[in-house]
Order: C-alpha cells, then structure tokens, then sequence
C-alpha cells in the first residue's frame, strides 16, 4: 500500500501531458509540433509577456496583440475596414443615376410629343391657306374666262381632307 501514498503517483498530471506521454506516433514522420517549434513559441510568449509562464499570468492582452500596442485587429473580432458587403437597399449614386435616366427618358418622350403636336399644327395652317389660295386662283380664273366650266364644289371637295372645316366655297365634309 506504499505505492498509493507515494507522492508521484497522488499528483495529477494535466490532460495534456498525459496525452503527450500516451500517444503513438510514427517514428519515420516528421511532425510540425516538435520540441523545437514548441519551445521557440514558448520562448516568443515569455518574451512578449516578459514572465515566466510556469504560474498563473496576466497580460492574455499583450499576447493577442504580439507586444504592439494595438493592430488592424486591436478589438478582437472586428475590423478595422468596414466589410464590402452589398447592402440590401441601392445606394446614392444608383438612386441619383436612376433618377436622371427616368427624367431624362420623360423630357425625351414630352419633346416628342411637343414635336408631333407643333407639327400637326403647322400643316393644319400650311393646308387651310394652300385651300383658301387655290379656291382664290380657281374663282378667279372662272372669272376670267367664263366658258371654262370648273365645278368648285366637285373639285375643292376632293382636295379638303375628311378631317377639315372645308373650304370658303365648299361647307364641311361629313
């Protein structure tokens, strides 16, 4: 009963120890975790912290930060550029785009418009003062030379369109 009072045997290892005493590894591999790796990174901890790391430490800071006073990452978990997501609404420029295109677009479609009604005016007077100046010609042609037999009813009914008020001899079409 000597063997459970012995002092090595009561004293807990940690997990980890343990684990490391109790794994199999290969012994023809080469594993990135050897003693050389480990103690370097041991040694760059201890160096940054500047205690020895057998006992409890403060300073968990320090080491996040690598001795600097703070980084791009001083806040653990966030950024210091803002991340380039899209957002789920459009942006200025796109509202500002958009809303020239659609001005643009309603200016284009009303001058159009303005166009086809200056028009439409513009040959309605051309047409009635070509009308008014024919009958003028043609009344006083037959005036001029009674035995010409020109029937101005006939003939200024089918120059005037369906659409017009006629002419000064002829009354509106219907």
């Amino acid at each position: 009963m000597q063997y459970w009072g012995d002092e090595e045997v009561q004293a807990k290892e940690s997990d980890g120890a343990l684990f490391v005493k109790t794994r199999k590894r290969k012994e023809d591999r080469e594993y990135k975790t050897d003693g050389k790796v480990t103690k370097f990174m041991i040694e760059n901890i201890e160096k940054i912290l500047g205690t020895d790391l057998s006992g409890p430490s403060e300073g968990v800071d320090e080491l996040l930060l690598q001795g600097k006073s703070h980084g791009p990452t001083w806040l653990i978990g966030r950024c210091a550029k803002p991340d380039k997501r899209s957002t789920s609404g459009p942006t200025n420029s796109q509202i500002t785009n958009l809303t020239t295109k659609i001005r643009q677009e309603v200016v284009n479609e009303m001058e159009e418009k303005l166009k086809q009604k200056v028009q439409e005016e513009v040959d309605e007077k051309v047409n009635k003062k070509v009308r008014e100046n024919l009958t003028w010609v043609l009344t006083k042609l037959g005036e001029a030379n009674p035995s010409i037999s020109i029937n101005l009813g006939e003939l200024c009914a089918t120059i005037s369109s369906d659409n017009d008020n006629g002419t000064p001899i002829t009354d509106a079409t219907s």
